[in-house]
């Protein structure tokens, strides 16, 4: 069965997609905490919420840049195989003189 690979702009257009997705919910989170606050508190609580889930939305966007500069690199790093190669049963030598058993 052949590998289904992503292409570069793939992976790129799929991390855009997560980022905005998140950057989505935080802002209706956002906006629910401003409209769930009591009278004279909207400024406070909407801040203290903008400064918590703020910062886990920076590292989440922080932590899937990562990996997907990771992922590039790694696909760039794999060497490309014939189809034999890729079909065929890796077999590995034994050695008679080595007891491998727990």
């Amino acid at each position: 069965m052949p590998r289904y690979e992503l292409t570069d702009d793939q992976i790129l257009d799929e991390s855009k997609k997560l980022f905005l997705a998140q950057a989505e919910a935080y802002y209706r989170d956002l906006q629910l905490a401003a409209q769930n606050a009591p009278k004279g508190k909207v400024i406070r609580l909407a801040e203290a919420f903008a400064q918590e889930a703020g910062r886990e939305l920076v590292r989440q966007s922080v932590e899937n840049i990562v990996q997907v500069q990771n992922d590039l690199l790694e696909k760039k790093r794999t060497p490309a195989m014939c189809l034999r190669m890729q079909t065929q049963t890796l077999r590995i030598p034994t050695a008679p003189h080595l007891d491998l058993r727990w």
